[in-house]
């Protein structure tokens, strides 16, 4: 039993962590939903307070209600699964089934306990949210139309019994339901009931004149009644011309009336700073719907001025991806209505394009940034302020560590709550301190660029003889922007890639996703024919047009790469689903001279003030001192496992340390462990990569048994390092696609958090190369973000690594031996060359890295081009177009190389969302311009890529 002296003291205690759960609920509200962490604690801090309270305390009805409302709040900001909605309504109907009802006595005599109306509609809006998950995850046609049957009947009931605290809402509710009847039946059927749509926009005009009357909630109703009107535009087709002229003077009507409910909205009193953003981005596609060009850009604009104001640098990277989802492909579409506008030059398209994008990397390259063109006070400031925001960062993150189970850690929580409460609000205020010290210095016309998208005079000034390509591909149109020094096509240019469209591209890369690592030959030809050649032709770089006779039959084995004879360098910039294609390794194969790889060198980027920072990076510390030993040294007997340099050199301390990571068979797996396949050429390659780092001057470093926290910790102060295992590609949160070690995930956000931070500016301890030699490490198969480029090279680049090879998806595990040794050799030749072979030491150039993966991947292709025979790549005789099908792929692939053939084990982690992809392929309704697959082909050489500046 409690006496009274306690229960008092745990009253107490509940009615604090409710007081925080309530500032924490505001907070998230007020941050636009940025911030799910505060949700996340809000729902551990209400199932305290109900641990807290007895069970005969009328308080427990009340928490109730704001308990499943966080729930509810949890889902919205993750949409993972439905069980926070499952337990939100049984919350709910416990109330229902056991709270007194206040209705029936004076509201004094329950002060605690909601009106019922206020649940009856809380369930109504509870099984509109599961209705839409249903319908979202493919669950029996039952499923969803069963919960959208209760939302009706709910709203409906809130609605008839006409409570002040609850109408509005049950209005809304009850025109969400409608709205969400006619987009299912829309995509079930081809078309949706045009009375429910209208049902749906009577009640939205009715609920936004209670709010009117309330005073509050009318911003909202009206940027969802705008959000009905464009959809009731769908009703009288589209702006392409296929409509008939009334109905395209209506469905226009309809998109002017979304507009001004828009701005009603951002007009409104109670419109807050994350609606007011929500409405110029909506509005954007609107503008250019109507053909509005200039308005679009200047709406879009708008916006991402706005966009710091909402904090998102605090946020988690879960958070950050939730949300920056909602803006995918509108600054594609955008950049596509400023060509179109006529008005700006492609100068100021393509700085409009690098402002929309790569969101989450300009928050952490804010520790990277180029400060020396402050003064001495902004540099202070500056400094200043990234310290403070860093240190609260860690304190927030060291509070929360752990706290996962609300009224599972009972009393002993209390001290822990009060202080990550303290210490996150103390991390807001630095990241308004540090939004703050950015905003002034980015008004000065000498620092403008700072954290911005660089001019492009700064990006040429870097350039040298490199070109960059910078992709946009929108449905309006898709382009390249070319950025060069050479007197032919200087400054930026811009190509208009006339025969490619978004969705022919989205075509090919749904069929790369089912059925890599085979590929399909035609889209290397596509890539060819209609992207990658036209660029190389605009560029002025010899490209023979003669077409290919019907007798072509694969060339000669030698080699066709010649060192002599240096290529040009372009720096690739892809955009949006172009993000998911091997541009480098584009090409018809069979035919000498007809690919990228016969004209340039590849190298990737995620983005023009990537590469700025990059290219910085590399001009002001100097590359590593290799100290190449003779070749002879180096030939394929001193470097076979047997004749290893020890993996753990006694080297001294000034010779530069290459960490080599294997993992050939991670202990466990959490979740899977039944998946990973052991990897039995990993020792051969850390062998003999670790001779060659040997050879180089370089002191080879492995760790046994390597932990997440070991590679962390062993990180800084490391010149090259080398990962050889599984790596993971996570399909839903691309900050979890982790490299997989001995217990668990090396994730992309464990790198990014920890950084290397603790490498000070000692110019020895540069990070120079990262070498994931693993599946899947460029990979990010969510569309939504892949402007964002989260995945493992960049998460390399980010923390300060000059250069980064990865793959873009499954390779095997013999041929990643082969690509790793050809790399490090050529490194060591490079070395060799730049000191006249007299074995001195020497700075390798900023391209030595990318120039041999270049000369390795060449010579790979070659000889898989003659290893995979003439029935393998059709000749032109077999190019009659087939009936559309899918061809089977085979249980185990094989890898040609030469006259070897190997049974492939790859180096990934298998996925539930990999059956996903193919069914998807399965699914897919090919294109006129598409023909079917033909040959499906594995060539590993063709994932590894470059990204670096």
């Amino acid at each position: 039993m409690i006496d009274q002296k306690s229960h008092s003291t745990l009253e107490d205690q509940a009615d604090a962590r409710s007081r925080l759960a309530t500032g924490l609920m505001l907070r998230y509200h007020q941050n636009g939903g940025f911030h799910l962490d505060d949700i996340k604690r809000a729902v551990s801090e209400v199932e305290m307070v109900l641990h807290l309270l007895p069970t005969n305390n009328p308080e427990r009805w009340y928490h109730m209600r704001t308990l499943a409302l966080c729930l509810k709040l949890r889902y919205l900001g993750s949409s993972s699964s439905c069980a926070d909605l499952d337990r939100a309504l049984q919350l709910l109907q416990d109330f229902l089934d056991g709270a007194p009802d206040c209705g029936s006595h004076g509201e004094d005599d329950f002060p605690f306990i909601p009106r019922r109306g206020v649940i009856v509609m809380m369930m109504a809006e509870l099984f509109s949210i599961r209705s839409k998950w249903a319908w979202e995850n493919d669950l029996k046609q039952g499923d969803y139309k069963a919960d959208l049957d209760r939302c009706l009947e709910y709203a409906q009931k809130a609605v008839e019994m006409n409570e002040p605290d609850s109408i509005r809402n049950a209005i809304d509710t009850l025109s969400e339901a409608y709205a969400t009847r006619y987009r299912q039946s829309s995509q079930r059927d081809g078309a949706g009931d045009p009375n429910d749509i209208d049902l749906a926009i009577k009640y939205r005009i009715a609920a936004a004149e209670q709010a009117r009357k309330d005073g509050v909630g009318l911003s909202h109703i009206l940027r969802q009644l705008a959000i009905l009107y464009s959809l009731k535009r769908t009703l009288y087709g589209t702006q392409d011309g296929s409509t008939s002229p009334s109905s395209a003077s209506l469905a226009r009507r309809f998109l002017e009336m979304a507009l001004e409910a828009y701005s009603q909205c951002s007009k409104s009193p109670d419109c807050s700073t994350y609606l007011q953003i929500q409405t110029l981005v909506e509005s954007t596609p609107i503008h250019v719907a109507l053909g509005q060009w200039a308005e679009a850009v200047d709406t879009w604009e708008q916006a991402l001025d706005a966009m710091p104001n909402l904090n998102m640098r605090s946020a988690s990277f879960a958070d950050q991806e939730f949300q920056i989802k909602e803006y995918a492909g509108q600054s594609a579409r955008v950049v596509s209505a400023s060509i179109l506008s006529g008005r700006r030059s492609p100068a100021d398209s393509l700085r409009l394009l690098e402002r929309g994008r790569g969101m989450i990397a300009s928050f952490l390259q804010i520790r990277r940034a180029d400060i020396s063109a402050l003064d001495p006070l902004q540099s202070s400031a500056f400094t200043e302020a990234l310290s403070r925001w860093d240190e609260m960062r860690r304190q927030v993150q060291d509070a929360g560590a752990g706290f996962e189970g609300g009224g599972q850690q009972k009393q002993q929580q209390q001290s822990e709550t009060g202080i990550w409460a303290s210490q996150s609000q103390k991390f807001r205020r630095a990241e308004y301190e540090l939004r703050s010290v950015i905003q002034d210095i980015q008004t000065d016309p000498r620092t403008s660029d700072l954290l911005g998208p660089p001019s492009i005079d700064t990006v040429r000034s870097l350039l040298g003889s490199d070109t960059i390509v910078v992709f946009n591909v929108s449905t309006l149109r898709c382009d390249a922007f070319l950025i060069s020094n050479s007197p032919a096509t200087p400054g930026v240019s811009l190509l208009e890639l006339k025969q490619v469209t978004a969705v022919g591209i989205m075509i090919w890369v749904d069929r790369l996703r089912a059925t890599r690592p085979l590929i399909d030959s035609q889209m290397l030809e596509w890539l060819w024919t209609d992207i990658t050649r036209p660029i190389l032709d605009f560029l002025g770089f010899k490209v023979d047009g003669a077409a290919i006779p019907s007798t072509t039959r694969p060339v000669a084995s030698h080699s066709s790469y010649n060192d002599s004879a240096p290529l040009p360098r372009i720096i690739w910039i892809p955009t949006g689903p172009i993000c998911h294609l091997p541009l480098h390794a584009a090409g018809i194969h069979i035919s000498r001279g007809s690919s990228v790889m016969d004209h340039v060198i590849s190298s990737y980027s995620p983005s023009l003030k990537e590469f700025v920072l990059g290219r910085k990076q590399l001009l002001s510390s100097p590359p590593p001192a290799f100290r190449a030993s003779s070749t002879s040294a180096l030939e394929p007997s001193s470097i076979s496992s047997e004749a290893a340099a020890p993996t753990c050199s006694t080297a001294p301390s000034t010779v530069q340390k290459a960490l080599l990571i294997g993992a050939s068979n991670p202990s466990s797996q959490p979740g899977r462990p039944h998946t990973l396949q052991s990897l039995p050429f990993v020792s051969t390659e850390i062998d003999q990569v670790s001779a060659i780092c040997h050879a180089l001057n370089l002191n080879p470093v492995s760790l046994q048994d390597p932990t997440r926290e070991s590679v962390l910790d062993s990180l800084p102060a490391t010149t090259i390092f080398h990962f050889a295992g599984h790596g993971l590609a996570d399909a839903r949160e691309p900050s979890r696609s982790a490299l997989i070690l001995a217990d668990g995930h090396l994730t992309v956000s464990s790198l990014l958090d920890q950084g290397l931070e603790s490498r000070g500016d000692d110019v020895k301890t540069r990070p120079y190369l990262a070498f994931l030699s693993a599946c899947l490490t460029g990979a990010n198969d969510i569309d939504e973000l892949a402007d964002e480029g989260i995945h493992l090279i960049a998460a390399f680049q980010l923390i300060g690594f000059s250069h980064v090879i990865g793959t873009l998806w499954q390779v095997a595990d013999s041929a990643c031996v082969d690509v790793s040794v050809g790399v490090y050799q050529g490194l060591h030749d490079s070395s060799s060359r730049g000191s006249g072979g007299d074995g001195m030491s020497t700075r390798p150039a900023h391209e030595s890295v990318c120039r041999s993966l270049h000369r390795t991947l060449v010579n790979l292709r070659d000889e898989w081009r003659v290893g995979i025979e003439s029935s393998m790549l059709p000749t032109r005789e077999d190019e009659d177009e087939k009936s559309d099908e899918i061809v089977e792929l085979p249980g185990v692939g094989i890898s040609a190389c030469g006259d070897e053939r190997r049974p492939v084990t790859e180096r990934s982690v298998t996925s539930e969302e990999e059956d996903d992809n193919v069914k998807r392929w399965a699914s897919l309704k090919l294109g006129k311009k598409v023909k079917s697959p033909r040959r499906l082909v594995r060539a590993d050489w063709i994932p590894y890529v470059h990204y670096g500046s």
